[in-house]
């Protein structure tokens, strides 16, 4: 649970209010790129993976997938849009009718939402391959496109679940009127007296355990799925030097594509432990540590270290395309197929206009 801190009382932090501003405007600057193209690129993968189909469960993983992350990076634009406006509002002192900083406070939340929907997705994906891979005859039947659907809505509930307290005490209040100052916002943030309990129980079970707990199954399914590739790579290889035994048609083909569904989520389960660690790194320590928070010691150690895990998780979030073209030979077709259609229906566009002139 955090403590609550009288600003009055501040103690001396290692580096200036000035650099402390300076981490939250230009970090927030920084992640509108990530956050810009990463909402195309998972934009692009809700597409191409609606038009694949959902003959298994894995592709309707992946959508759902893209989906929360595509929600996460909308909502971290929107925060670093607020912060740059909070800044030159306050400075300009212009009259806002809400208080910027509020609703960057209140939409972190939400992000942190679909950030641990993605979490669970993913530790799902993981896991649901892993056993296909480990034990092949028991787990292809279980995983179905029906069950999936059902095992991913319920995390969608259940993870949306534990953010109602959250936003339960929190929201916007009317403003105390300052008579002397004219550009005072009219709705400010408000926070209910309970909201350190709240936030302390949240703070335990979603950014200790639930991202601890991913963290680890999903390091420990890699490395099953890791093993799978390396040896059925060399199983391959030695089939190539060996053309009697070369498998071929129906099974060979279907291999690949296992092979290639592996790769995919192998690749992704990496990309996610990458990136997790400075969450990981910066929620420990803050428990560990009280004097690393707002108000404390550590302050602007805090704030940079709290823009590096929002970078992390915006990456985490828009590099995923990269890997469904490069290790899935039907995304990276149709995804081709989409992009030739539109230029050559702008193409088509363009004929048929110069010919009317």
């Amino acid at each position: 649970m955090e403590s609550k801190v009288n600003i009055t009382q501040r103690p001396a932090s290692i580096l200036s209010p000035g650099a402390i501003h300076f981490f939250e405007f230009y970090f927030s600057i920084f992640i509108i790129v990530p956050s810009v193209f990463g909402g195309i690129f998972n934009v692009i993968n809700i597409a191409v993976f609606s038009k694949i189909g959902f003959k298994d469960g894995v592709m309707l993983t992946f959508l759902l997938l893209a989906v929360s992350d595509a929600c996460q990076l909308a909502l971290a634009l929107l925060g670093c849009l607020f912060v740059p406006a909070a800044y030159i509002l306050t400075d300009l002192q212009l009259p806002v009718p809400v208080d910027p900083s509020a609703l960057v406070y209140i939409s972190i939340w939400y992000n942190h939402m679909f950030c641990d929907i993605s979490v669970v997705i993913t530790t799902y994906l993981a896991v649901q391959r892993c056993c296909c891979v480990a034990m092949p005859l028991h787990f292809k039947s279980k995983f179905t496109t029906k069950r999936t659907a059902f095992v991913l809505s319920s995390i969608f509930v259940s993870v949306s679940a534990t953010y109602v307290p959250i936003f339960e005490t929190q929201g916007l209040q009317g403003a105390p009127s300052k008579p002397n100052i004219t550009a005072s916002p009219q709705l400010v943030l408000r926070l209910a007296p309970n909201r350190a309990v709240v936030q302390g129980i949240n703070d335990v079970m979603n950014k200790i355990f639930l991202k601890t707990a991913g963290q680890a199954v999903v390091m420990m399914c890699s490395v099953v799925l890791s093993v799978h590739l390396i040896s059925a790579s060399k199983f391959r290889l030695d089939n190539k030097t060996t053309p009697l035994s070369k498998t071929s048609g129906a099974p060979g083909k279907r291999m690949k594509l296992d092979l290639q569904v592996i790769k995919s989520v192998t690749l992704v389960s990496l990309i996610f432990v990458f990136f997790n660690v400075p969450r990981l790194l910066f929620t420990y320590g803050r428990r560990i540590e009280p004097e690393f928070n707002i108000y404390r010691r550590y302050e602007s150690l805090y704030y940079a270290m709290a823009q590096v895990c929002n970078v992390a998780e915006c990456l985490n979030a828009a590099v995923n395309i990269f890997v469904y073209h490069n290790c899935n030979r039907k995304f990276a077709a149709v995804l081709r197929a989409c992009l030739l259609c539109n230029s050559q229906g702008q193409g088509r566009r363009g004929d048929d206009a110069a010919a009317e002139t």
